[in-house]
């Protein structure tokens, strides 16, 4: 049975016009829901989405949440499978894989049907699950592969002031004018078939232009992975550029542009590192 959401947006304001309890939503202080939301209609289009929320889920304690875009050819289910994120989790956090709709050649488009990405499904979502859920929004992560990675880059530059960090293997994306800091992963094979190399360095560039980061860099955990950390200071919003060479899948198949075995986990230990 399909679950349909209509919600009205409003906010609730203190005396002198400050969101009240900014790190909070205002979803915290409510029961859980009986059900978990499956299927909501997002401009006119029945959209699904997955989410995860852990056994121990507080209302009282405001939760990590991340997002994980899949790729133009995947589903949402197959990514929540092969991303391996949630087993590598030390807190409770909230997991939301959404199911993008179809392009007119039929393969997934983070638009309308159309390469244009559209930002405001990553507004309404994130409205509806804060709504329903105690989310700390101090700590919003994302995450793609490939077309995937693509959109989460853009999404990250266009939404930088509400995203803690970014983590994207083998994307581009438009990372130009960024509207804040937020801290980023950036892993990109450089024998790369699909997606360039250029891109992900072009979105390393960018995203350590865009927070300040001086272009010297010193090696950063994961070792496998071929890491270098950008930082300043000790800087709450660091880059890691990952140009591994891991060039064939767990089946032995030649993929340069695979997502390697323990990515999930590397993701989500940079994510948990992060401070507020």
């Amino acid at each position: 049975m399909y679950r349909i959401l209509f919600i009205t947006i409003s906010f609730v304001f203190l005396s002198n016009g400050a969101l009240a309890d900014v790190n909070k939503s205002i979803g915290c202080g409510f029961s859980k829901p009986d059900f978990i939301t499956t299927n909501y209609f997002y401009k006119g289009s029945l959209r699904n989405l997955i989410i995860s929320i852990p056994e121990n889920y507080s209302s009282g304690k405001p939760h990590d949440l991340v997002f994980a875009f899949h790729g133009r050819t995947n589903s949402n289910r197959d990514v929540r499978g092969y991303y391996d994120l949630e087993r590598s989790v030390s807190d409770p956090t909230i997991f939301v894989y959404p199911r993008s709709l179809k392009a007119i050649d039929g393969t997934n488009s983070w638009g309308d049907g159309n390469s244009v990405f559209d930002y405001e499904i990553f507004d309404f979502l994130l409205f509806l699950l804060s709504t329903e859920y105690c989310v700390n929004l101090d700590r919003i992560f994302i995450v793609g592969h490939s077309l995937g990675a693509s959109f989460a880059n853009s999404l990250a530059c266009a939404r930088g002031a509400k995203i803690r960090a970014v983590a994207s293997l083998g994307g581009g994306g438009v990372v130009n004018f960024c509207s804040g800091e937020f801290a980023a992963m950036v892993i990109h094979n450089p024998k790369d078939r699909l997606v360039s190399v250029e891109n992900g360095i072009r979105v390393k560039d960018s995203f350590i232009e865009n927070n300040g980061l001086k272009r010297k860099s010193k090696k950063s955990k994961p070792k496998k992975l071929k890491c270098k950390k950008y930082d300043k200071n000790n800087k709450v919003n660091p880059v890691i550029w990952c140009p591994h060479n891991i060039d064939h899948k767990a089946s032995g198949k030649y993929y340069p542009h695979n997502w390697p075995r323990g990515t999930g986990k590397y993701i989500m230990e940079f994510f948990e590192s992060l401070k507020n």
